[in-house]
């Protein structure tokens, strides 16, 4: 899964290593992984769907739910759990 922000940011959802984002612009590269028992960091590492919603990013796993990434500050919200 590869989708790019607004900002020009490309977002690369993996299947176990969570998600790449890499910064052409300063050319760096950074990732969002599961930690567990950590609730500020995404909910799994098996990532299916990106999307953008004005200054946040949508990301969908697999089995893990929806995650709420806030692009500004990178706070991560867990929104909906998939029992």
């Amino acid at each position: 899964m590869i989708s790019e922000d607004p900002a020009g940011k490309i977002w690369i959802g993996t299947n176990d290593k969570g998600v790449n984002i890499w910064d052409r612009k300063a050319n760096q590269l950074m990732y969002l992984s599961h930690t567990e028992n950590n609730p500020n960091s995404i909910s799994s590492n098996n990532i299916k769907a990106i999307a953008f919603d004005g200054g946040n990013a949508l990301v969908g796993t697999f089995n893990a739910g929806l995650n709420i990434i806030e692009k500004n500050t990178g706070a991560v919200k867990n929104t909906c759990t998939i029992l």
